[in-house]
């Protein structure tokens, strides 16, 4: 899915679908939402898209629940659907200072780069930065229990 040039309507509103038991992709949203941006950034936990309505939620019926969990989508103020690398481009083209991503996304072969990149990433995010619900919580930290069954003392 590639990118598109957009106007100031597409620009006006995007509807971030992303992975609400991911730690980098919580992170990721909460680092957005500070940096500030020139769209309204709707986020979506992919685990809560029972509640999206609209042309967004049009948009992901036809993308099967896999896909979905392999990589965060964007849908645009004019319906348009990006994924992966594509969808963080399609982001980080509306808050400011990050325009020459997009530039440098357009570049031969970039693009191409970009989604592997992304594919490696995301293939090993829990791995990397753990899930949500195996963290600390705001009420306190899980600690598991010891299994004593292996120790010999």
């Amino acid at each position: 899915m590639k990118e598109q040039r957009s106007g100031a309507a597409e620009d006006s509103a995007l509807t971030v679908i992303y992975d609400g038991q991911c730690n980098l992709c919580l992170a990721s949203v909460d680092r957005l939402g500070r940096l500030g941006s020139r769209a309204e950034l709707k986020f979506v936990p992919l685990q809560n898209l029972d509640r999206l309505q609209g042309r967004a939620a049009e948009r992901l019926l036809d993308i099967d629940a896999e896909a979905l969990r392999d990589r965060m989508h964007v849908v645009d103020g004019a319906g348009r659907l990006y994924a992966g690398s594509d969808a963080v481009v399609r982001i980080l083209r509306t808050v400011p200072g990050f325009g020459p991503a997009g530039w440098l996304y357009r570049l031969p072969g970039m693009s191409r780069l970009g989604d592997r990149i992304y594919r490696y990433i995301a293939k090993r995010r829990y791995d990397w930065f753990g899930k949500a619900d195996e963290a600390c919580s705001p009420d306190g930290c899980r600690i598991p229990p010891e299994d004593r069954t292996d120790k010999t003392l």
